[in-house]
């Protein structure tokens, strides 16, 4: 039997194919285990993929649609009396035209970095399987090579644009199953104020008063014909977010209790709230029990009824034919005791929202208050609510709140020590990371640190730095997001200053920043004091405390007790320090050390070198 070189073209031709596509899955395989990991649930996705594709093999190969595409359109458009030139020609502007929904497809792929479900890749792997089969194992289609001779007997019009789509093809599919492993190889200062998980993680000891809490919900079941509203009063940052996070945790464990999360500050403004909240609820109810969009519907007739664009408000109401506020109550009422299963609403960062959104707010709970068997829970600030509401001009704030919430309590208030504790754990784990920060110094810093905590100035005669310190920031950080916010700025300037300045010094400026801003940026833009000797060696303390710019800036402070505040902490910066203390001769006393304390850049670049630069030119 002789072997044409058609036949050893073919052969080539499919081995380079599948040599390629075996050694591609080689390559991924390898990588893979290094890099990526499949992603949840692609198994189901997989095996889709390939049940649609043999069902669209099915399709094309024992329907009439392949004798139909034959003889109507090969037969018609490609038919043998067409030149080889005219045929090469057409074939080009049918891949062309062919090729323009691909590649928008394909853009989109790109900007989705290409992660799609596998059963949508189903046609594709179905079309490149035909091809292969037709141009390898039956005659029914006779391919046109791409040149005259020999080579145009091995290498066909069509194979390069159906390998191109092989290979993009494979690419959609690596992205579709797999998804990158995340390695965290940027060794962040940054601390994090993220809710806790579990209650027992709680750093001020306030375990168990969230466990009689929600063991108190959990005996409370929904009551009939009445919500039942309940309000977590506390400050910003007291904790709040994360005794929902336990609510879930604890609640989700229950078959009879669904528990919704609603989150205000997603709603784009306050007009749109309403409709938010009960998409939110009729979304997650949804997944229960058929709702017909019921409660979507009581949220618009709420939101249409009073619009000026409504047209039905100026019609007399026998007119109208839309159900009534009443009628969808009752239908509502009706589907939830059918549902029979508690439901728990929580309703957080009331704090972040503007005054009419929380007055929004409250107006969703009172078109939801008399649902059957529902609860919600509502964490916010009361100062802030109050302050909001009555910007809005509502009588007796307070009393309106007390319309809204059956019932309210508070988390317990944070104690200073609890506060000092996690204030140690925080700052000192953000210090590890400071760059090229030699062992000896980590020691030092840890040692003036706890100098500050444990108020050592009360007991060492020269400390009085320490004191000021102590007393002033656990009187104005009264929360663990306060500690954070202070670490995070603090960090950031000791990053690749550490060993140029004085640690208490730091403290105590960034203590200025956080009272008083505009305070603290003037400390930085009077230049007079590091150049106006008086020939004494406290001249730049001299200086600072007699500056009459200072004074203005310090008497347009409001608060009284602000302003004594503000000058106890000049007074400490620009004093003495401890001579044998770590980096003493780097204090804000000296004026040589004035600019390292507003550096510009890494390795000692400070604002003055870059106006000494301009100065120079």
């Amino acid at each position: 039997m002789k072997i044409t070189n058609e036949q050893v073209g073919k052969f080539l031709l499919l081995w380079i194919v599948f040599f390629n596509f075996l050694k591609l899955i080689g390559m991924l395989i390898w990588k893979v285990s290094d890099n990526y990991k499949l992603r949840k649930g692609i198994a189901r996705q997989i095996l889709n993929c390939v049940l649609y594709s043999i069902f669209w093999i099915a399709i094309w190969m024992f329907t009439p649609i392949s004798i139909f595409f034959k003889e109507n359109f090969v037969g018609y458009l490609f038919n043998k009396d067409l030149k080889d030139g005219a045929y090469s020609a057409l074939v080009i502007i049918f891949i062309l035209f062919a090729s323009i929904p691909l590649y928008l497809y394909g853009a989109k792929l790109i900007k989705d970095k290409f992660l799609i479900s596998l059963k949508n890749l189903s046609p594709i792997i179905a079309i490149v399987c035909l091809f292969w089969y037709y141009r390898f194992f039956s005659n029914d289609y006779q391919f046109y090579g791409i040149v005259q001779g020999e080579i145009g007997k091995i290498l066909k019009i069509l194979d390069f644009p159906v390998i191109v789509l092989m290979i993009y093809s494979g690419i959609v599919c690596f992205y579709s199953i797999f998804q990158e492993k995340k390695v965290n190889t940027y060794n962040s200062m940054m601390v994090v104020d993220s809710p806790l998980l579990n209650k027992e993680n709680d750093e001020y000891d306030r375990s168990q008063f969230y466990k009689s809490i929600i063991n108190t919900l959990s005996g409370s079941i929904g009551q009939k014909d009445k919500a039942l509203s309940i309000g977590v009063v506390n400050k910003w940052g007291e904790g709040k977010t994360s005794f929902i996070g336990f609510l879930k945790k604890e609640f989700l464990k229950d078959n009879n209790t669904i528990f919704i999360e609603f989150n205000p500050w997603y709603s784009s403004s306050s007009s749109n709230l309403t409709m938010d909240f009960f998409q939110t609820l009729d979304q997650e109810l949804s997944k229960y029990i058929y709702t017909g969009s019921l409660l979507r519907k009581y949220a618009k007739s709420l939101t249409n009824i009073d619009s000026p664009l409504n047209p039905f408000k100026y019609l007399p109401d026998n007119w109208v034919s839309e159900k009534s506020h009443d009628e969808y109550f009752k239908d509502i009422n009706a589907l939830l005791l059918k549902l029979n299963k508690r439901i728990i609403v929580t309703i957080d960062d009331l704090d972040r929202l503007d005054n009419k959104e929380v007055f929004a707010v409250f107006q969703v709970i009172r078109n939801s208050a008399n649902f059957d068997k529902m609860v919600f829970i509502t964490p916010f600030d009361k100062e802030y609510v109050v302050h909001s509401l009555s910007e809005l001009k509502i009588h007796k704030p307070e009393d309106y709140t007390k319309k809204i919430f059956d019932v309210e309590f508070s988390l317990p208030p944070i104690s200073k020590f609890h506060l000092i504790r996690a204030f140690e754990i925080i700052l000192k784990e953000a210090l590890q990371k400071l760059n090229k920060l030699k062992a000896e110094s980590k020691k030092e810093l840890s040692d003036q640190i706890e100098q500050i905590l444990i108020d050592s100035g009360l007991s060492i005669v020269g400390t009085v730095k320490y004191t000021v310190i102590n007393k002033v920031m656990f009187e104005n950080l009264r929360n663990k997001r306060d500690l954070i916010r202070f670490v995070n700025s603090l960090v950031i300037n000791l990053r690749d200053s550490h060993e140029i300045v004085y640690l208490p010094d730091v403290f105590i400026l960034e203590l200025i920043k956080h009272l008083d801003v505009g305070f603290f940026r003037k400390l930085f833009e009077t230049k007079d004091w590091i150049t106006k000797e008086d020939g004494s060696n406290n001249f730049l303390e001299n200086n600072v405390l007699n500056d009459p710019e200072l004074e203005v800036i310090l008497t347009a402070v409001n608060d009284e007790n602000m302003q004594l505040t503000l000058k106890e902490l000049l007074r400490n910066l620009v004093a003495m320090p401890l001579s044998n203390d770590f980096n003493s001769g780097y204090s804000f006393h000296y004026s040589s050390n004035y600019y390292n304390y507003h550096q510009f850049k890494y390795d000692g670049v400070s604002n003055r070198d870059i106006e000494d630069l301009f100065l120079d030119q």
